[in-house]
């Protein structure tokens, strides 16, 4: 039984080991993110809540400068999700401007041809 408690304790001792290490990935996504926001053009959409994401990468420097791992990977994946929200406003945004323009060619046919013309 005290073996047990000593390998159950060890795992825990390692599990916690583990979450310190330095969240490469999302570090990296957090990176691309941001660099999206250029390449993409988002940033001049959403000027605003372009600069609160480079706020939160500057703060996510900061953590890790700080060795503070599990906040830099929790705002890290905070980051991404900023910036998808971000591209899926984008997106609602370009469709529904192809949506009017499709209803005023369409209601520009519907006038011509009320009015006899082809």
């Amino acid at each position: 039984m005290k073996k047990l408690y000593i390998v159950l304790f060890s795992l825990l001792f390692l599990m916690g080991c583990a979450t310190k290490s330095i969240p490469a990935k999302d570090i990296s996504d957090a990176k691309l993110a941001l660099a999206k926001l250029d390449i993409t053009g988002i940033k001049s959409y959403f000027p605003k809540e372009s600069q609160k994401i480079k706020r939160k990468y500057a703060l996510l420097k900061e953590l890790l400068a700080q060795k503070r791992y599990d906040e830099a990977k929790f705002l890290s994946q905070e980051i991404v999700a900023d910036y998808r929200v971000l591209e899926m406003r984008a997106k609602k945004e370009a469709l529904e401007g192809k949506r009017k323009k499709l209803q005023e060619d369409f209601e520009e046919i519907e006038s011509m041809e009320d009015s006899g013309e082809e």
